[in-house]
């Protein structure tokens, strides 16, 4: 073979695997998305998180009623809303807007959010887009347009701003104030000696969360208390988390909850560990885990949190990139390994980011958070 004959062979090659890249990671996620919106639209499910509880909680405070009202059978049929006061002003303006309109909004705000937190992070690999839009999590979470996208734009905005101590310490205090489950992010505060974005944190949290509460009423802060507990008491059994594992194996709802929060604070450890070796990026990864373990209901949809600290360490496809794509396939085939299925998808991602993160610390920030020292 001469050489201008391997050279063709070399760019007939090379255009194959363009061509696969884009039919795979293009083509595919677009085709997909588009009939997993048909599809639920056409059954109703179209927006289903926001359409049922969250534009209806705006549309409950434009109208003067309780922000927390919700029956035993709207409860189990997961209409309640157990969010914050700010969640609820928030949503306020969606519920000015007809109910079609404000659930097609927030289905494009989710996808939005998703490509908006890969980019803050200067993922260019496009095949990374293509093969997020096809977790299964994610396809859920925009399916069902709740916050947790957009909860995942706040992470990697705050990783962004990681080293600018107010900046950082504000959008913590908001995603904390959007949904508390993500209080987890502040133990990778503090395992990397952020200090004053956590000052930040708490003061801007305090002022935020008290002029919610003061438009909404604090008498109502009691009812969120109660309903929260009461969805919580609901939803536990259908959660992908220790205490559902635990009281399906027979044990009792303490001991289940116990279990859970010894393995969370083994975690916290690590996570604390991690950072203290100036590990950021893996301490990170822990600490976005850390927010499933210790939430006490976690939703299929929560596991696109994962995302984040995956595209930070691994900004390019990856066979852990695939993982999700490809271990979510037995559950069409073996829906009662469900939970072990998505436990095991949450295990392996996890492991893999902290496996693909540095190893020497990049550059390490001082106790007010100001300055930044390279290694």
């Amino acid at each position: 073979m001469t050489i201008a004959d391997a050279r063709r062979e070399s760019l007939s090659w090379s255009g194959l695997r363009s061509a696969a890249g884009v039919l795979c990671f293009v083509v595919v996620p677009l085709v997909v998305t588009a009939l997993v919106a048909l599809v639920a639209a056409r059954h109703g499910l179209f927006a289903a998180n926001f359409h049922t509880s969250f534009w209806t909680a705006g549309d409950r405070l434009l109208h003067g009623r309780s922000l927390y009202e919700a029956s035993a059978s709207d409860i189990a049929s997961g209409i309640g809303f157990p969010y914050s006061s700010l969640t609820g002003l928030i949503l306020v303006p969606f519920a000015l807007l007809p109910v079609a309109l404000a659930d097609a909004i927030a289905v494009i705000a989710s996808i939005i959010a998703l490509v908006l937190s890969l980019r803050v992070l200067n993922v260019t690999d496009y095949r990374v887009y293509g093969a997020a839009l096809l977790w299964v999590p994610v396809i859920s979470a925009w399916q069902l347009s709740n916050f947790t996208l957009i909860l995942g734009l706040g992470i990697a905005l705050l990783w962004h701003h990681r080293d600018r101590p107010v900046v950082s310490g504000i959008l913590f205090a908001v995603l904390v104030s959007l949904k508390v489950i993500v209080w987890p992010l502040g133990i990778w505060l503090l395992a990397t000696r952020r200090y004053a974005a956590l000052w930040w944190a708490i003061a801007y949290g305090l002022v935020l969360n008290l002029a919610a509460w003061a438009v909404v009423g604090f008498s109502e802060v009691s009812a969120y208390w109660q309903l929260s507990k009461a969805v919580t008491r609901v939803q536990e059994l259908k959660s992908y988390n220790m205490v559902a594992f635990g009281q399906l194996h027979g044990m009792a709802r303490a001991s289940a909850y116990g279990l859970q929060l010894v393995l969370a604070m083994v975690v916290t450890v690590y996570c604390v560990a991690l950072g203290r070796r100036h590990r950021t990026e893996a301490s990170l990864v822990v600490s976005v885990a850390l927010c499933l373990l210790f939430a006490p209901v976690v939703h299929l949809h929560y596991l696109a949190l994962l995302v984040i600290p995956l595209a930070i360490v691994r900004p390019r496809l990856g066979a852990v990139w695939l993982l999700p794509i490809v271990m979510f396939a037995p559950m069409a085939l073996y829906p009662r390994f469900d939970f072990q299925i998505v436990l095991a998808t949450a295990v392996a991602v996890v492991a893999g980011a902290i496996r693909q993160s540095p190893r020497s610390p990049v550059s390490t920030t001082n106790e007010i958070g100001a300055v930044a020292v390279e290694s």
